[in-house]
């Protein structure tokens, strides 16, 4: 658990975390809320709409960082190619 953790260390990473965070804010509490307001009803439900998709990248984010990509099977072999071309 300890090496997953390291893997947030990454400037990519970190990059990405910070670029989300700050288009949430800018978007809700600077957008969202100059336009309807946080407090009105469509405010809010744009507000959760936008919060919703956000967390779905960052959880995207986490899966890709902390999940093994997987590995080739061991009963693959590359197709071979015919070197013969035709005229």
């Amino acid at each position: 658990m300890k090496m997953k953790l390291k893997r947030f260390a990454s400037i990519p990473v970190l990059s990405v975390v910070i670029l989300v965070g700050f288009v949430h804010y800018v978007t809700v509490f600077v957008f969202i809320e100059d336009w309807f307001g946080l407090r009105s009803s469509a405010g809010l439900l744009n507000s959760l709409i936008f919060t919703f998709w956000g967390f779905l990248c960052v959880f995207s984010l986490l899966v890709c960082v902390l999940r093994d990509p997987g590995r080739v099977p061991s009963r693959y072999v590359p197709d071979v190619e015919d070197n013969q071309t035709q005229n």
